[in-house]
């Protein structure tokens, strides 16, 4: 059965982004918080990832990964992704 995808405006919509907004208390872990040259949406992007890997498995030296994953989540959730950007979001992922 192929796997359905959310709608890109679903997707600029997370929990993340409103708790950013809100200035909720927020949990990055040991990976620690986004950078504060980050944009909003590279932040959001940064909670969900951190949020959807579980406890324990990004640490503190996987940072860089993070930001470049987050920086690449937010272009595709604008809708500025290429075939080459959903290529290297895949190959992160992997």
């Amino acid at each position: 059965m192929p796997k359905t995808y959310k709608p890109f405006d679903v997707m600029k919509r997370t929990d993340a982004m409103e708790r950013l907004i809100e200035n909720a208390a927020l949990f990055y872990g040991v990976v620690g918080p986004p950078y504060d040259h980050q944009t909003l949406e590279q932040k959001a992007a940064w909670l969900d990832l951190v949020a959807a890997a579980g406890a324990g498995s990004i640490e503190k030296k996987h940072r860089m990964i993070v930001v470049l994953t987050a920086r690449t989540l937010s272009g595709v959730r604008r809708g500025d992704a290429s075939k080459g950007t959903l290529k290297l979001l895949v190959k992160l992922d992997s």
